[in-house]
């Protein structure tokens, strides 16, 4: 049988300090070790004599405590790996879009029922008017029921963006449009 390979531990490991951790003590035996021919042993008869005898079981140290993962290094997914997914799909989940609108005489309208949600104005229903003159012409961006002004003239807030649409005569709409459900809603009856 083989025995195991003892080799001399640098001079500034043998101080009476606490050994470093076993990743730097094998970094360390590492650099200070040449590499040895086939058949040749890792110490010289000096280095026997002189340095203190450290062997590779030791050195992997069984009873240090836990180290953190190396950087690269593989690690079991974490818990909050699910939630994170789920916060971007939340953000892909919705669109963004610009509308500008331009009032030509006193009496043109917007032409849409809205009503207040939190910081923004939720379309309910989009009227003859300018908002229907533009939905027929940028049928890509066209506004429909469900979407939020966000915006207006880069003001937020609710009744702030009803006084833009009650006294601006250029208005610039930030539109959100939310993804529609996935949720089945529930039959009638059950």
């Amino acid at each position: 049988g083989s025995s195991p390979r003892v080799c001399r531990a640098p001079a500034a490991l043998s101080s009476s300090a606490p050994p470093p951790p076993p990743f730097e003590l094998a970094r360390s035996l590492a650099r200070s070790l040449q590499p040895a021919a086939m058949g040749a042993t890792c110490c010289t008869a000096e280095d026997k004599q002189t340095g203190e005898a450290v062997t590779v079981e030791q050195a992997q140290g069984k009873e240090s405590p836990p180290e953190e993962p190396m950087a690269g290094s593989l690690q079991e997914p974490k818990e909050e790996q699910p939630n994170a997914v789920r916060v971007e799909n939340d953000k892909t989940a919705t669109r963004e879009f610009t509308v500008v609108l331009q009032k030509l005489e006193p009496g043109d309208k917007v032409g849409a029922k809205v009503a207040r949600a939190n910081n923004a104005l939720e379309v309910m229903e989009v009227k003859d008017g300018l908002l229907l003159d533009h939905n027929k012409k940028n049928p890509d961006e066209a506004v429909q029921k469900g979407d939020l002004i966000v915006e207006g003239n880069g003001k937020t807030g609710s009744n702030t963006i009803l006084d833009v649409i009650t006294h601006s005569d250029r208005i610039t709409f930030k539109i959100q449009r939310r993804a529609p459900s996935k949720e089945v809603p529930p039959k009638n009856g059950s």
